[in-house]
């Protein structure tokens, strides 16, 4: 499969087998991870008895609604980078919506932005693996598997254009019949998650399940 000729991403040399390059960012924050599990949660439906609208942007326009928070006792510090890896492995069944857990990564951009930290400060990368899958299939694949519309495609490229890098499970690609070809350009194919996952950490990202 060809893909759109752009700038090496800064970890495609780790899947090619090379080292990571000497730090050049904070080390894993505990604070962070617990923040980012309960923005996971927070990602269930809302009761009757919440306070104010959520709403998507500024960043990804059609995904990630999010809160304005009243009441902030956790400043969010703007000025420190942001580099988090998102491990998806579940999925709807067939095509029964949005994936929750790419929506996700939609909310952390957008709550973010929000709350002012820079866009080049929110380095992102998603695993997709399990039943994760299929959600990188191109239209047709999909169809053919689905007899539906892939309804992850949408988000998936506006999260590429704002920066985020899609990686895929080659155990998982190659166990489901997932042939590279058929895969959205957006996805890279990496050895297995579990690699994807070590040399993104060893590069400085915070995993998030």
């Amino acid at each position: 499969m060809n893909h759109p000729e752009r700038a090496e991403p800064r970890a495609d040399r780790l899947l090619r087998g090379g080292q990571p390059r000497p730090g050049r960012w904070p080390g894993a924050h505990g604070a962070l991870t617990t923040v980012l599990v309960a923005i996971v949660a927070a990602a269930s439906p809302v009761d009757a008895q919440s306070i104010g609208e959520a709403t998507p942007g500024p960043v990804i326009r059609d995904f990630g609604a999010v809160f304005d928070v009243e009441g902030l006792e956790v400043p969010v510090d703007a000025g420190r980078d942001y580099r988090v890896l998102f491990d998806v492995a579940e999925s709807p069944a067939g095509a029964e919506g949005v994936n929750p857990y790419l929506n996700t990564v939609a909310r952390f951009l957008n709550m973010h932005a929000r709350m002012g930290v820079p866009r080049e400060r929110m380095q992102l990368a998603v695993v997709l693996h399990g039943a994760a899958g299929k959600d990188a299939l191109q239209v047709e694949p999909y169809r053919m598997r689905y007899d539906a519309d892939n309804p992850n495609i949408p988000l998936i490229r506006q999260l590429a254009e704002a920066g985020v890098e899609f990686y895929i499970c080659g155990q998982t690609a190659m166990s489901r019949g997932l042939a590279d070809e058929q895969l959205l350009p957006e996805i890279r194919m990496a050895l297995s998650a579990m690699t994807a996952r070590a040399m993104l950490q060893a590069d400085g990202y915070e995993v998030v399940n």
